[in-house]
Order: structure tokens, then sequence, then C-alpha cells
């Protein structure tokens, strides 16, 4: 088998990697922002919480979370823990401070932290709503000479198109963009991704990266073409 320029090139930077670890099986966990915040918090040995593994006859084991410790305070306590096996080969590598590379294991598992209902979870999605809807409500100012131009050209004559620049679209965070999504959601069910575009000014490149953490895209039916609000969502933001 002939090998590529590019592997031979990196050979010197592949064996500077350690790879002793290599047979460690992980799980590649996925955590809610909220609780990835809370547990950065935590020190070095601190106790998270608790996993509890419920044996179901026929089915694989069903999984949960119990947090526990001050770092959790004013969060969901209780969470599931979905999880697959990996389908396609992945290993963890870690830098240290000297910049040696270790391999620290290979994926078997991909997991999904989600938290279950209840008065805590609810608690945070309304205040997520209520800081969304602020966000929808605010005015931007808009300066300079060449736009107030525009705007006075279109009051002057309301049918006249005025043509537009093509601005470039600054990006938010990943929490705020979601806070503005589950704004959107509440005031209705289903949307495409034209009119989020529009709506959020964002790129369509980073709407498409985050909206699948909260909504589920419709593919077939009346509704083909539509992101609406997965089912955990739903229930606090659409009443």
């Amino acid at each position: 088998m002939k090998r590529h320029h590019d592997d031979l090139a990196n050979d010197e930077t592949l064996s500077e990697i350690s790879t002793e670890g290599a047979a460690r099986r992980v799980w590649l966990v996925k955590l809610p922002n909220f609780l990835s915040q809370a547990w950065s918090g935590a020190g070095p040995n601190a106790e998270l919480g608790k996993i509890k593994i419920k044996e179901v006859p026929g089915k694989v084991p069903e999984m949960s979370i119990s947090l526990s410790g001050e770092h959790c305070e004013g969060i969901p306590k209780d969470f599931t823990l979905l999880y697959n096996q990996a389908s396609a080969p992945m290993q963890i590598l870690s830098e240290a401070s000297d910049g040696k590379i270790a391999m620290e294991g290979t994926v078997e598992y991909k997991c999904d932290v989600r938290p279950i209902e209840s008065d805590e979870y609810r608690k945070l999605v309304r205040q997520r709503k209520e800081k969304s809807e602020i966000k929808l409500h605010q005015v931007q100012s808009i300066s300079g000479t060449e736009q107030m131009r525009k705007l006075r050209m279109a009051a002057k004559d309301p049918n006249k198109r005025v043509k537009e620049e093509t601005v470039k679209r600054e990006r938010m965070s990943k929490e705020d963009l979601i806070d503005f999504l589950f704004g959107l959601f509440s005031e209705r069910k289903n949307w495409d991704l034209k009119s989020i575009t529009e709506r959020s000014n964002q790129p369509v490149t980073w709407l498409k990266e985050v909206l699948p953490e909260i909504a589920e895209y419709k593919k077939m039916g009346p509704l083909k073409n539509t992101f609406e609000l997965k089912p955990e969502f739903q229930r606090d933001l659409l009443t």
C-alpha cells in the first residue's frame, strides 16, 4: 500500500504521541451548557453525582444521573443518560502543560445527558424563555449617514425598493443563540431555516450547527423542511 506524502511529513508528530492508554475504553458525554458550567467550578476530587443503572428485561439498561454537591445549586438535579455504541473509531487525546500529547482512550459509547422534568428544570426553562423574549424585543439603533440616507429614501417612497448591501453576520455565542431560538419557538411551533435566518441575522452554517441541539428537522409531511422544538422542551415553551 502506498503512503501519502502528508503521512510521511507527519511521522515526527505521530511519534511524539503516547499510545499507552489507547486500549482504555471511554465514554464521550455531551452535557447541557448549564451543567457543563456548573461542573467546571467543581474541584478535581469533587463528587459530581451518582449514576444509577436500571436493568430492563430484553432491553439495554436504563441509566440516570443524580447530582450532588454545592456546585449544582439552582439547576436540575436529575438527568437521563442516553447512550449508543460509537459507530466509528474515535480516540481521546490530551495535551500536558509541557506540550506532550497522549492518547487517553478509545470511545466505546457516545452519550447525551438530558434533564428530567422537575420544578427546577421548569424554572430554568422559564428563565431562558424570559431572557429570549427580552432579546427579541430589543430595539437596535442604526447609525451612519449612508444607513440614514436609505431610511429617509424608504420613508419618502415606500414603494421604492432600496438595494441592501451585503452585511457580514456577526455570530452570537451558543448560549445566546439557544435563548433566542427558544423565543422564536415560543411564538409558533414550526420554523423554516430561511425565516430563522432572517429573524436571527445569524450565519446559516452556525444555525445548522446549533438548531439540532434543541429542534428536530421535519423531512416529510405537511411541515416538511421546517424545524420543530424537541418534545422535552415543548411543554414549557409552548404554553
